[in-house]
């Protein structure tokens, strides 16, 4: 990142990434939609910052985590049906838990898939972009 006083604002600073930055700052994007994280701050960020993608890439980006999320759903629901040691049945929760976060994950990204595709957003790139009715 580059910091430049500003010539008309005494006191504030303009920042502009540097190449090296750049090439960050996408890798970060692309991770934070790809891979389903426990960590709603790392999505959010990602979906403020989302019209820096190519509509194409950004669906191909979230077709991953849904296939993620999918994967993930199905690991939790036969962990749930999993024997326990008596006294311990109340541990089958975290993987309900876990499974029910998964499906909610999963209809979500499917409605951003949706919405993507039918071009309700602006992006990078993109002349396909519809103003919602």
């Amino acid at each position: 990142m580059i910091a430049t006083p500003a010539k008309d604002t005494p006191g504030r600073t303009d920042y502009s990434l540097t190449t090296t930055g750049e090439t960050e700052f996408h890798r970060l994007l692309r991770d934070a939609l790809r891979r389903p994280e426990h960590r709603p701050d790392t999505l959010g960020a990602a979906l403020a910052l989302l019209p820096a993608l190519t509509r194409e890439e950004a669906i191909t980006l979230l077709t991953e985590r849904l296939r993620t999320l999918e994967t993930e759903r199905t690991e939790k629901a036969e962990l749930a049906e999993l024997g326990t040691a008596p006294g311990t049945e109340h541990l089958r929760e975290l993987p309900r838990l876990w499974e029910h976060t998964a499906r909610g994950g999963i209809e979500w990204t499917q409605g951003l898939l949706h919405r993507l595709r039918s071009g309700t957003y602006a992006m990078t790139n993109d002349n396909t972009h519809t103003t919602p009715p």
